[in-house]
């Protein structure tokens, strides 16, 4: 399924991290394409079989927390 018009319009506007980086050739199929990709991701997570699990997102309270002189 394709994005929204809407969708599409609204993510063509290049992020300042984006501009910063030298924008884009074409924001319209750039921001198609991102669009895009998450939507596939989002349908890959739904397609996972019950009882399976699937990718699971990093929750950062699980991340590991060290100081600079416990890393050796």
């Amino acid at each position: 399924m394709s994005p929204r018009e809407d969708e599409v319009a609204s993510r063509a506007h290049l992020l300042p991290e984006e501009e910063s980086a030298g924008g884009s050739a074409d924001p319209r199929a750039q921001a198609e394409a991102v669009l895009r990709e998450s939507e596939d991701r989002g349908n890959a997570l739904l397609a996972v079989p019950d009882g399976e699990q699937g990718p699971v997102p990093e929750d950062p309270a699980d991340r590991e927390h060290r100081r600079s002189e416990e890393t050796t």
